[in-house]
């Protein structure tokens, strides 16, 4: 089974939680608790972060990809992923 890899950030231009996906195109809106603070937003997106082992590099990569395709070259950089049971 193979997983697809997450990346969590904050859309650019609204700073509103997203999630970005390998492999596929564009983002997807992250609902979080509306009662969180800004400081425990960017805590859980680091937590899930964690889960992947993404760097801050990764997500910035990812974002890239994102937006241009998971072909183009700065792909090739993003930390090697490995699935883990447990998790």
């Amino acid at each position: 089974m193979r997983i697809q890899r997450k990346f969590y950030t904050e859309d650019p231009d609204t700073g509103k939680p997203i999630v970005l996906v390998q492999g596929e195109i564009g983002y997807f809106p992250l609902t979080l608790d509306p009662d969180y603070s800004p400081q425990t937003i960017k805590e859980k997106l680091l937590e899930s972060n964690k889960v992947y082992g993404n760097t801050e590099r990764d997500v910035e990569i990812a974002f890239e990809c994102s937006m241009f395709g998971w072909d183009i070259p700065a792909a090739k950089n993003l930390t090697p992923y490995k699935w883990e049971s447990g998790l």
